[in-house]
């Protein structure tokens, strides 16, 4: 925004800077693959190639100096999963930060006249080869692919995605389930291997925390007090019988769900009443997930609980209305003249 402000950059522009990013970070983090994910938060690494590509385009720079830009941010594009095992998620921020702040430092370097590598990805001694990846699909980065921004899963949680199918499946057994949660005698979540290896942490102690602990935010919906926009406060995380039902959560892998992932995020959560048969709900996507998309009054209604947590000087009615001035998604694709990488 201050680099837009300062530059007088037209409105058009920026939103064409912003479908640029997305597009970016979605082509490489899917070139990347999940061997990368395994090991690299790809909003980090991704993440710095889509803000240098914002940027880019928001500054109007030319191939040459677009391609140079791209390789200053793979230079720097960096984000290790290592918090999650250390418990330090806190940490988690700091990666989104960190991509802004290269990514703007790449495309102002590239202005500047400074070469970046143009092989950043491919070259011997690129990105693939430092993390020893194998079968990165180039198709991904081609200009004639298929958009991707077109088919991007707007979250729905404020949490970690890997549990956002679980949460859908909880929410809809707590829409019928009137009993007291003292009356469950424990629930059972099955998730493809990937939520438990980066959402399977247990008893958080603050909000950061409660973000990768599926336990926790199944037993915060299950009691009617949802883990989202609006009631993710540190108050939900201290709430004594919400973290009383999350000790009787049993989160488990299903075999058959992480053979079905990443292509779909696949969940069943099964309440067992100390009376009565079990409720059962699965889902095979999340709620904003291009198969599962929201309605427009959703969308409204998730950019109002959004800006909750903005100082309050945010116009909702004129943030939608210049969202909805920008129907052409495709023509400011065009325009952003993104170029291949390969």
């Amino acid at each position: 925004m201050a680099i837009a402000e300062s530059r007088n950059i037209s409105t058009e522009r920026f939103a064409g800077a912003i479908v640029a990013g997305f597009e970016v970070v979605l082509r490489i983090g899917s070139h990347l693959g999940p061997d990368h994910y395994a090991r690299c938060h790809t909003t980090a690494t991704a993440g710095t190639f889509g803000a240098a590509a914002a940027i880019a385009h928001a500054i109007e720079l030319n191939e040459a100096d677009t391609l140079s830009a791209f390789g200053h941010a793979g230079t720097q594009a960096a984000g290790l999963w290592q918090f999650l095992d250390d418990k330090t998620i806190d940490a988690k921020a700091f990666h989104a930060a960190t991509a802004v702040r290269n990514g703007i430092s790449a495309a102002l370097m590239a202005e500047a006249g400074i070469a970046g590598a143009p092989h950043i990805l491919e070259g011997p001694r690129g990105m693939r080869a430092a993390w020893g990846l194998k079968g990165c699909d180039p198709s991904w980065l081609l200009p004639t692919a298929k958009p991707m921004i077109h088919d991007v899963t707007i979250k729905g949680w404020p949490v970690c995605g890997q549990m956002h199918s679980a949460l859908d499946c909880a929410r809809a057994i707590a829409n019928d389930y009137s009993a007291p949660l003292t009356d469950i005698e424990h629930v059972l979540v099955e998730l493809p291997r990937s939520a438990l290896e980066i959402a399977g942490a247990r008893e958080p102690t603050n909000v950061s925390h409660a973000k990768f602990s599926t336990s926790f935010c199944i037993a915060a919906v299950l009691s009617k007090n949802s883990p989202d926009f609006r009631g993710l406060r540190q108050s939900l995380v201290d709430n004594q019988k919400i973290a009383e039902l999350a000790e009787r959560v049993h989160v488990l892998e299903e075999p058959s769900f992480t053979a079905r992932f990443p292509n779909e995020r696949p969940a069943r959560v099964t309440l067992y009443p100390k009376n009565g048969p079990p409720i059962i709900e699965e889902r095979a996507f999340r709620g904003g997930d291009p198969e599962a998309p929201w309605s427009r009054p959703q969308l409204r209604q998730r950019t109002l609980d959004i800006l909750t947590l903005s100082d309050g000087s945010w116009d909702a009615e004129a943030l939608f209305s210049w969202c909805l001035s920008f129907s052409n998604i495709e023509a400011e694709w065009q325009a952003s003249k993104l170029f291949s990488l390969t």
